[in-house]
């Protein structure tokens, strides 16, 4: 190059080796994600977008307590096949986890609690069992319980927990980071999370209370001298307060809640101890319920949930061969109503579809 036409003849400036910016490295290549990890990662964008997109349904019958995202539909949908015998394979991610279940306030006094439940699951190739805790113990004391089975567990655990049983799961995740980390998800059924009025009528009426507890060993006699149900008030007390929490349970972000709530209201055909129950929450709280938890106290702010009508606090839990189920239930009339829905909520909760 002629020495006229030189970028330094022609006022251009020329870098200097200390004024070049230096070329930046490439990052460093990431550890390529597990499988499972990945998965991970996709069910937290889903559950963020629900999150999201979380409204207060106006067309619900009740108010949750946060905004939540309603997919009743979805639920339904997965019911109505599974009674068709229509549904097909369970998805494939559905083995890959154990199924603990864990009975309520009372559980011993219903012969075959959760049976139906657990032997669909079985049937159907999954692991599934039952979690004995004590059925008139405090939140905190079953909760170590249950923590503990989850540490000890070889798979990821979905807790499948009915009515106090959810805030027994529930606390003991909060108060155990290990068990924290080997749960998928927490499916709470009708779970007094916030509270029930049916608590605060126990404690305003101990003596009902007391009478009401000396019934239910009734009605499985051979539970009649298990436990005594007298010095039981703290737990009363627990289940009148709920978990204490305003928004999303204070656990790690990956547990994923899917909340199934219930009522049964002036349009539903109900038997006389389920009329008597589900009135006298009402009368307490001014809410309709399901003759224990009213729908507003089981829905988890920021998670998806299921609404049911017309079903009972035991239809959901209950052997349908059991006179017990017909006087205290509601849809005795559908012999694997409490199995079906197991099995539906199963579907629903390993639905990766997009929320709409």
């Amino acid at each position: 190059m002629p020495a006229s036409l030189a970028p330094a003849a022609l006022g251009v400036a020329v870098p200097g080796p200390k004024d070049r910016t230096p070329t930046p490295a490439p990052p460093p290549d990431e550890p390529k994600k597990s499988a499972e990890a990945q998965r991970e990662d996709a069910a937290r964008r889903f559950d963020q977008a629900a999150a999201n997109d979380a409204v207060v349904d106006p067309a619900l019958p009740f108010t949750p307590r946060g905004p939540a995202f309603n997919q009743t539909a979805r639920l339904k949908e997965h019911q109505k096949a599974v009674e068709q015998k229509r549904a097909g394979e369970m998805p494939a991610r559905a083995y890959q986890y154990k199924y603990l279940f864990v009975g309520g306030f009372s559980w011993d006094s219903l012969e075959d609690y959760f049976g139906p439940n657990i032997r669909r699951l079985q049937q159907l190739g999954l692991d599934a069992e039952f979690v004995k805790t004590d059925p008139l113990g405090r939140s905190e004391d079953n909760g170590k319980i249950l923590a503990k089975k989850a540490r000890e567990s070889d798979k990821r655990v979905v807790w499948i927990a009915h009515s106090k049983g959810g805030n027994d799961v529930i606390r003991g995740l909060m108060d155990d980071p290990r068990a924290q980390q080997n749960t998928l998800a927490v499916v709470p059924i009708q779970s007094p999370l916030f509270g029930t009025a049916a608590a605060e009528w126990a404690k305003l009426h101990p003596w009902l209370y007391a009478t009401a507890m000396v019934y239910s060993r009734l009605i499985n006699p051979r539970r009649l001298l298990s436990i005594n149900p007298f010095f039981r008030y703290p737990t009363v007390e627990e289940l009148s307060a709920g978990l204490g929490f305003t928004g999303r349970p204070p656990v790690r972000e990956r547990i994923r809640f899917y909340p199934v709530v219930s009522r049964v209201s002036a349009e539903t055909r109900v038997k006389i101890l389920m009329w008597l129950s589900a009135g006298a929450v009402k009368t307490i709280s001014g809410r309709d319920n399901d003759g224990v938890v009213s729908p507003e106290d089981g829905v988890v702010p920021g998670h998806p949930f299921a609404f049911l009508e017309h079903v009972g606090h035991l239809d959901t839990v209950s052997n349908p061969s059991s006179w017990k189920y017909h006087v205290l239930g509601v849809r005795g009339h559908e012999p694997n109503y409490a199995a079906d829905l197991t099995e539906a909520i199963v579907r629903w909760i390993f639905d990766r579809r997009r929320a709409t």
